[in-house]
């Protein structure tokens, strides 16, 4: 009965071990996460950011574009018209 008492102590010790890592991993999982987080607003503000300075840049080349297109259209229609 001792040798099982003091088997029983063992597998008690080596879970509370095995409780004790799985909530270590658990904390590094939960610190990965928030770098993730971080990680993935960083992206977000850059590609954010990005989107910004093209539509600035090309955005009077376009829309100059789309004007031009919107009049050619129109002098195509109204001369097709008379």
């Amino acid at each position: 009965i001792n040798s099982i008492i003091k088997e029983i102590e063992a597998s008690m010790i080596h879970i509370k071990e095995f409780s004790a890592s799985i909530a270590e991993m658990g904390k590094q999982v939960h610190k990965l996460n928030m770098h993730l987080k971080e990680l993935g607003e960083a992206i977000s503000l850059k590609t954010s950011k990005l989107g910004t300075g093209f539509r600035s840049a090309f955005g009077g080349i376009l829309s100059r574009g789309a004007q031009k297109k919107d009049k050619d259209k129109e002098e195509k229609d109204g001369g097709e018209g008379s």
